[in-house]
């Protein structure tokens, strides 16, 4: 009987750790990003694409995205995590037609993307993905409007 209690306990315990993490998480990021989706609803329909050397995630094209992520790994300026988060970012949803120039200039917006898989994991209370998309949204902040 002693056992059964113990166990009880443990698993109680961890299920609470896992739950203050993902609370944590969903503070922190709801909190930080609660402005940014406020007002990105109202303005995503009518910006201009980004032609400029300048990053912007919330409108880049497909290959400038590449390129700027190529040149970081090889840098070494992202962790692993944050490459393979870009990555999806980049190539969940494109239109594979064939045509690799179209491909490289359709417009992106990574930003809303990882917001997006930023809220379900938070919905869903999967702190992995939690910590995933916010790797991802942290990468891309850091280097917001930087010069590619």
């Amino acid at each position: 009987m002693n056992v059964g209690t113990s166990l009880f306990d443990t698993l109680f315990q961890i299920r609470q750790q896992s739950q203050s993490q993902a609370q944590t998480l969903t503070e922190k990021y709801s909190a930080l990003y609660q402005d940014k989706l406020k007002g990105s609803d109202s303005t995503s329909q009518t910006e201009q694409p980004n032609t400029s050397k300048t990053l912007d995630f919330s409108q880049i094209q497909r290959g400038q995205a590449e390129q700027w992520l190529d040149k970081q790994v090889k840098a070494g300026t992202l962790n692993q995590t944050e490459i393979t988060a870009m990555r999806t970012l980049l190539y969940s949803g494109s239109n594979d037609s064939g045509d690799s120039e179209q491909l490289a200039k359709e417009q992106l917006d990574l930003m809303d993307k990882a917001k997006t898989g930023l809220r379900s994991a938070i919905l869903r209370k999967d702190s992995s993905g939690m910590a995933f998309w916010a790797q991802a949204l942290g990468a891309m902040k850091k280097f917001q409007g930087e010069t590619a």
